[in-house]
């Protein structure tokens, strides 16, 4: 029967029987019946130690106080009831050569005097002599074991003894050195140090300790009255006193016999190891120190113990030395963000509370939990660990401590409930087999449901996409509606945006269109057609005004208004007209030079006020060209450039009419003086050119053209007028017209595809593809308002769009390319840094480079590569870097023309390469292959080094820093290891959990944040400074790569299930983009972010738009 047992038997029995009962029950074992005796005698009276609270159990504990008498000054000190003092001797007597001047502490076995010396020096000391009436054999071993502690040590932060001896009575002394301080809680709270100056101040302290434990001592009572700050010459200095419970390691501290008895507690509640919360301290050691040294940092960090005071004043003694042994205490951090106290606490730092919180998570969390773990095998092995790991700390290095496993956890949370959770997972386990077995076919029977619909959803986006394109709209719309409302994602808007995007029903005319305008005020919309009518409608509504005029006897190629829209110009072979606009009666027909056959008006074009009028007419059958401009009143020809076979197709004034720009098929665009007809420049192209237009401001000139099979067809060139720079925008049709919108910031360009697109003019970027026509766009319009386009086609409709800016955040453009070509599954993919292209990697043994504004395919480059795994674009652009297969090294290739320049690694790998990266300088390669082996190349000089990386390297990221060159290595066994790759050292070993293969990693850009893509259907997100885990994403499938977008707002992942899942950092929706048929093993953002880049295993590359805004998302998942 244990001790508590008996204890609470005797209690039951009446106080004249306990005896008898004792007596019986412990006739064995009187050491037992003597300490319950004691309990009893202590239960019977308040004022015994039991009735006290259990912070102020110092004296029944055998620990020295946390209180001081003498205002602060002490040796040492020990904690005594109140009126327990019983000495002869007291200030103002002489024990030998020491004068008694004043009490400054007190204890159970002792009392301390500030005494002064007299000989053979004159000097203030500390006296402690034993006290009256305290000679018990146990009490004064203790006391010599005290006195040989401090006579061991020789520390500069440990109190020293200088004499002893013994009082005339006989009671034994001895005399230590005076240490004038306070606690060093006291000292830095009173001082507003900061955390910094705080660890400066405890690292000293561990040293001590250290050297206590060299001399074979351990101290058992660290807490804050033992450790003293005093002021040396202005410098706080921390002495560690009071070794009045400490125990030798080695050999005796006193030949007297010295034990403890069974039963009794040594040390502080607050501040004792679960070790000396035993019953039995026989196997206490120096880490005991090391738990004491932890809490003692913890509350010099968050202000506070562990176990709190107000808690173990309510608490029980065997309830109290419970906790010591088995609760797990918060982290510091925690115990800041939860505690009231948080802004005096952050005030007595000099901190902000928030910054404080930031300071102490991390680093200062492992290193403090470090000491307090519970098992003494994972706490620091001694207390000079301890000072070097907080050394670390304070020099910006690496620490060593770092936070324990979830399976330790579980592992310790087991052991201390195992009854109770063997219990509950046999039942747990009768519960979950009841409820699969009852749910496993309703489940399966869901989930086919749920796989046939959302199988059936994508079958219909892309027959709606085939519709779409083939211009079948309505039977697009049909299918689109016939979409479960709770499946249409981000693919179903962006078709449905398509179906939208034409405001209202065709105009038709009788024959095919040539041209058309929209009136300067908005409110007509004048088309020509192939027999010379006029018709004019209202584009608001899409209604007809008037009946056709018949202008002219054959096809009018040209209308136009004059800036104030009074007048309407139309040109017809070998003629031009000027109409009112008002009453559509003809005011003037002018004749061009010479009667010309068909075809012979090439353009038309009026000045700013009105006034004057512009076109070009090619004279036959000599093919000299008539480039004229008219009086609009008088009808007079007042200007015309030399006749020459210039071969104009079009022309233009600038806004201001000072320059008349013309088009032509010789693939030149000329600028020219519009008042003296003098050619300022002459801009060539790659193409024929057959349609030109100024942009409002007259800053910038757009040309389109092209014939079939032309080099350069489907381009449209921007000039600068003022510079003569080019920019080309790939619009993927030939552009037989072209119109910007009246703020110059889109432009439109309709071709021979049957198609009207729109882009934004700084970027070139595509912003809209607007379908319906089903022949060539011959010409377009914009509402002066911008927000409606005509455009004219040979299928014999005006068709009026809606080409409304689009709102902040709206897909900017064709939300999909898929890109052809590969005849293997497409294993990796880069985009260009510098310009619009796109690099992909094939187990077909070839990188194919495509144009990302168009999707065309542009070249392809054969590495010698049989199986091409990884690539990767230099920062500078210049090369491309390759593996795969079996090869024992990586390629590095020209990017131009695809010429090897290098193989990095020949004959240092062993096994085939499997990752390559370039370091943010470009100087650099790192590839690593399939034994775990890591090499750091020099690209320009070929000098190599070689890191473990551990088994099978499955994926590298470099830090985007340039100057810290960081490189981040994942491996089969799922670990990762982040080298320094300057010095060669591993400086961090992060503990990223992933269960099984890390497919992907990836650098934030400002590299706060390091992303992981697993086996185990994961995505996680680690924050750098501590290797802490920010967020874990779970997905259905495996997550096979990742990317940060170039802002870091958003992070997208490829799946085994064949989707690209999306993260809005932000908000936390995530949204899935779905075309691909097998595993996506690759993603990327372009260099802008404007667009996502997916590699999947069905042979295919896709080009998302990248979305960016709530709106844009549709219905994500949270």
């Amino acid at each position: 029967m244990d001790e508590e047992r008996l204890f609470h038997l005797a209690l039951e029995k009446p106080a004249g029987e306990r005896a008898a009962f004792l007596e019986e029950a412990c006739v064995s074992n009187p050491v037992v019946r003597e300490h319950l005796e004691a309990l009893l005698r202590a239960y019977e009276y308040p004022d015994s130690f039991l009735g006290k609270p259990a912070v102020n159990l110092g004296a029944a504990v055998e620990s020295p106080p946390d209180r001081h008498a003498g205002g602060g000054d002490s040796g040492a000190t020990e904690d005594v009831a109140p009126g327990a003092r019983s000495l002869t001797e007291g200030p103002g007597s002489r024990i030998g050569p020491y004068k008694l001047l004043q009490p400054i502490g007190e204890g159970g076995m002792g009392t301390v005097y500030m005494a002064e010396q007299t000989r053979p020096v004159r000097r203030l000391v500390a006296l402690k002599v034993i006290k009256d009436g305290m000679d018990r054999r146990q009490v004064l071993a203790r006391f010599e074991a005290e006195r040989q502690a401090l006579a061991l040590m020789d520390h500069p932060n440990i109190a020293k003894v200088l004499d002893a001896g013994s009082t005339d009575s006989g009671r034994p002394y001895f005399v230590m050195e005076l240490v004038k301080g306070i606690p060093i809680t006291t000292f830095c709270d009173e001082r507003r140090l900061t955390p910094r100056e705080r660890l400066e101040l405890f690292v000293p302290v561990c040293r001590a300790v250290q050297h206590a434990h060299q001399k074979g001592v351990i101290h058992r009572d660290l807490k804050p009255s033992n450790v003293l700050v005093a002021l040396y010459d202005g410098r706080p200095v921390p002495r560690v006193i009071d070794f009045g419970v400490a125990k030798a390691t080695g050999p005796k501290l006193t030949e007297r016999t010295l034990f403890t008895e069974f039963g009794s507690i040594i040390g502080t509640p607050q501040y004792m190891s679960p070790e000396q919360a035993e019953l039995n301290q026989l196997d206490v050691d120096t880490r005991s120190d090391i738990y004491s040294l932890g809490v003692l940092l913890y509350e010099l960090l968050t202000g506070t113990t562990p176990l709190e005071r107000r808690r173990l004043e309510e608490t029980a003694l065997l309830e109290l030395l419970r906790l010591v042994r088995e609760e797990e205490p918060p982290k510091p951090s925690t115990r800041l963000r939860t505690t009231a106290a948080l802004p005096a606490i952050a005030e007595r730092r000099g901190l902000e509370p928030k910054r404080l919180g930031t300071l102490v998570r991390g680093e200062l969390d492992w290193i403090v939990m470090k000491c307090l773990e519970k098992d003494r095998n994972r706490r620091y092995e001694t207390a000079n660990s301890l000072a070097t790991d907080l050394r670390r700390y304070l020099d910006d290095e690496p620490v060593l401590a770092c936070p324990p496993t979830p399976a330790y956890r579980f592992r310790k949370f087991a052991r201390r409930h195992k009854r109770a959770l063997t219990m509950a997972g046999v039942a747990l386990a009768g519960l979950l087999l009841a409820v699969i077995g009852l749910a496993a076919s309703t489940v399966f029977i869901w989930r086919a449901k749920d796989e046939l619909i959302r199988s059936l959803y994508f079958q219909s986006i892309a027959l709606a996409d085939r519709e779409w394109s083939a211009n079948h709209l309505a039977r697009a719309d049909e299918v689109l509606e016939r979409c479960p409302p709770t499946l249409r994602g981000l693919e179903w808007r962006l078709l449905k945006r398509r179906l939208l995007s034409k405001a209202m029903p065709p105009l038709r005319h009788g024959n095919a269109l040539f041209a058309c305008a929209i009136s300067p005020d908005g409110t007509q919309l004048v088309s020509s057609d192939l027999e010379g009518f006029l018709y004019v409608w209202d584009p608001s509504t899409g209604q007809e005004l008037r009946d056709p005029i018949r202008a002219h006897d054959a096809v009018c190629y040209y209308v136009a208004f004059s800036p104030n829209g009074a007048r309407l110009a139309s040109a017809e072979d070998g003629g031009v007209k000027v109409w009112d606009a008002k009453t559509w009666r003809e005011i003037d027909a002018w004749d061009t030079p010479t009667p010309m056959p068909a075809g012979s008006v090439q353009g038309l074009a009026f000045s700013p006020d009105g006034k004057l009028l512009a076109c070009v007419c090619i004279r036959r059958p000599d093919g000299l060209e008539d480039v004229s401009i008219w009086d609009v009143l008088t009808g007079e020809r007042l200007f015309a450039l030399p006749e020459q076979r210039y071969n104009v197709a079009n022309l233009t004034l600038s806004p201001d009419g000072t320059l008349l720009a013309t088009a032509s098929g010789d693939r030149t665009v000329k600028l020219w003086d519009a008042r003296t007809g003098a050619l300022i420049r002459t801009d060539r192209g790659d193409t024929t050119f057959r349609c030109v237009a100024f942009s409002p401001d007259g800053l910038l000139v757009a040309a389109g053209g092209g014939r079939e099979n032309e080099r350069g067809s489907g381009q449209v060139r921007i000039w600068d007028v003022a510079t003569g720079r080019v920019r080309p925008i790939s619009t993927g049709h030939t552009a037989w017209s072209v119109a910007f919108s009246p703020d110059g910031r889109r432009l439109a360009t309709g071709g021979t595809d049957q198609a009207v697109k729109i882009w934004d003019t700084a970027s070139g970027q595509e912003i809209l593809t607007l379908r319906g026509h089903t022949d060539w766009v011959m010409d377009l319009a914009f509402s002066p308002d911008g927000h409606r386009l005509a455009s004219a086609s040979g299928d014999r409709t005006i068709r009026i769009w809606d080409a409304s800016p689009l709102r902040e955040g709206e897909p900017t453009g064709e939300a999909l390319f898929t890109l052809r070509g590969h005849t293997d599954g497409v294993t990796a993919l880069a985009f260009h840094p510098l310009v619009p292209r796109l690099a992909s990697a094939s187990t077909d043994g070839s990188l194919k480079l495509w144009d990302t504004q168009s999707g065309r395919y542009l070249s392809t480059i054969h590495p010698g590569i049989q199986e091409v795994l990884t690539l990767a674009f230099s920062p500078d652009g210049e090369h491309l870097a390759a593996a795969g297969g079996s090869d024992l090294f990586a390629t590095v290739l020209d990017a131009t023309t695809g010429t090897e320049v290098a193989r990095p690694g020949e004959g240092v790998h062993t096994e085939p390469v499997s990752r390559v990266a370039f370091s943010p300088d470009g100087r650099y390669l790192a590839s690593g292959d399939n034994a775990g082996l890591l090499l750091i190349s020099d690209v320009t000089t070929g000098v190599v080094r070689r890191f473990p990386g551990g088994p099978l390297i499955t994926a590298l990221a470099f830090s985007p820093d340039p100057g810290e060159r960081l490189l981040a290595v994942a491996a089969g066994d799922g670990e990762v290891q982040i080298w320094d790759t300057t010095t060669g050292e591993r400086i961090a070993h992060p503990p990223l959990e992933h269960q099984g293969f890390i497919y992907g990693l990836a650098f934030s850009p400002d590299g706060q944040h390091l992303a992981s893509s697993g086996w185990d259907r994961t995505v996680r997100i680690w924050d750098t400074a501590t290797w802490e885990r920010d967020e874990v994403i779970r997905d259905p499938a495996a997550a096979q790569c990742v990317a940060f977008s170039p802002d870091g707002r958003l992070l997208a992942w490829g799946t085994s299930d064949a989707t690209v899942e999306v993260l809005r950092r932000d908000t936390g929706e995530i949204f899935t983009l779905r075309g691909h048929l097998d595993q996506v093993l690759g993603v990327a953002f372009s260099p802008g972010g404007k667009l996502i880049a997916s590699a999947s295993r069905d042979g295919t590359v896709k080009i998302w738009e990248t979305p960016s805004s709530h709106e844009a998302l549709g219905s994500g998942r949270p």
